[in-house]
């Protein structure tokens, strides 16, 4: 049941923190889902910063996306492309919250040989992510190479989240099996290979 009450706060932080400052936001949310989710079973911990997490993250989130509206007056852009932008460029960020709740290492609750292992898992995993979402690693991937990389980034979030050597492996070889590829696409492209 933990886990379906952490996507209904998730969901709730970003739609009560529209329009709101961060600080502002986060009062609210805590108010209302921190007290759920301690009585769900998490920790006050977790559950303090996974409410903050969405908070800050209601700032890019259309319809309201406070910090796009500011980043699209400064940049003389439309507001609405801007919005679309920041939710694009913050889609990996939306899923930090879940890993730390998950692995009680990222936030510095465990050994630090643990701790070093979970941060290189979750940064190979959003770094596989994005590059799927964006459509590029060293070169343009091609749509082969992003299902690739998201089936890395899956299986290695779920190294991080639910434990496994195996998924982190295959996941790391996926990454390294795509930049092959690709750097071998770059060097023909220059010349070079």
């Amino acid at each position: 049941m933990l886990p379906v009450g952490y996507l209904i706060t998730a969901g709730a932080s970003v739609i009560l923190g529209m329009g709101l400052p961060t600080v502002a936001a986060f009062i609210v949310v805590s108010l209302l889902a921190v007290p759920a989710l301690v009585d769900l079973g998490a920790s006050g911990l977790h559950a303090n910063f996974f409410v903050l997490y969405f908070s800050v993250f209601s700032a890019i989130t259309p319809p309201v996306a406070l910090a796009a509206l500011a980043g699209s007056r400064v940049a003389e852009s439309d507001y609405l492309k801007t919005c679309i932008a920041s939710l694009q460029f913050g889609t990996v960020g939306y899923l930090i919250p879940f890993y730390f709740v998950f692995n009680s290492a990222l936030l510095g609750l465990d050994t630090w040989p643990r701790i070093l292992w979970s941060v290189a898992l979750t940064l190979a995993s959003l770094v596989a992510l994005s590059a799927s979402i964006h459509g590029y690693m060293l070169v343009s991937a091609t749509f082969f190479q992003r299902v690739l990389l998201l089936l890395a980034a899956a299986m290695l979030a779920s190294a991080v989240m639910l434990g496994g050597l195996l998924w982190a492996g295959l996941g790391f070889l996926l990454i390294l099996a795509v930049g092959a590829w690709q750097s071998h696409a770059l060097f023909s492209a220059t010349g070079r290979g």
